[in-house]
């Protein structure tokens, strides 16, 4: 699967063409032209600019800059045991601040929101 990030988010690309790619969002079909598209990859964690651990307790947050390290603090069990562990976002920075744009699901991978 093929993902694009614009400035607004991060889109899966169903169909692509020399100048346009075909988007499917939640809502409808649309296209983005090539030059809009800042980066383009085939997962989700290559394209967003910091990962957000939100823990059950103490309504706290974690920000990672990298993938890698979501992954290390789930091997180190780090500060909390995994059951603590309430959600793990993606997310980008756009002129609106930080936006949410990824999910991880039971089986460890992002989604998209």
């Amino acid at each position: 699967m093929k993902y694009i990030r614009t400035k607004d988010g991060i889109y899966e690309v169903k169909c692509e063409t020399d100048i346009t790619y075909e988007l499917n969002t939640q809502s409808m079909l649309y296209r983005v032209y090539k030059s809009e598209v800042i980066k383009s990859a085939d997962t989700i964690e290559e394209l967003c600019d910091r990962f957000v651990i939100e823990y059950k307790d103490h309504n706290e947050q974690r920000i990672l800059k990298t993938f890698m390290r979501v992954e290390m603090a789930f091997m180190k069990h780090e500060r909390y045991e995994l059951k603590h562990i309430k959600a793990i976002y993606g997310a980008i920075w756009t002129a609106k601040g930080l936006i949410y744009v990824a999910k991880m699901n039971d089986k460890g991978e992002l989604e998209l929101l």
